[in-house]
């Protein structure tokens, strides 16, 4: 199951965000590449990193399994731990 919404969408269910709204960051794979970065990501609360619909655990160091992705606020970097297949979705969720 992968929710499909716009970049900088208003997230308006599932996660209750008492002082902030929620957003998303959709990126699609080019093929082989397991990291994207963007300056709309840097510094940001990631409250859900999503890949093809597959919940990812967020860390912030190390380095990242198939069921782990690396945040790297500074650079609003995120590295999967398996590359992306051409046209694969990843949904990042932030405040």
């Amino acid at each position: 199951l992968f929710v499909t919404m716009t970049d900088d969408q208003l997230v308006t269910g599932g996660i209750i965000t008492p002082t902030t709204p929620a957003y998303v960051f959709n990126y699609v794979g080019l093929g082989s590449e397991n990291f994207f970065q963007d300056n709309s990501l840097i510094n940001k609360t990631v409250i859900g990193a999503f890949k093809d619909g597959t919940s990812k655990e967020i860390i912030f160091v190390g380095l990242p399994d198939d069921g782990q992705v690396l945040y790297e606020p500074l650079l609003g970097k995120f590295t999967f731990g398996v590359e992306f297949a051409q046209g694969e979705k990843c949904q990042i969720q932030y405040i």
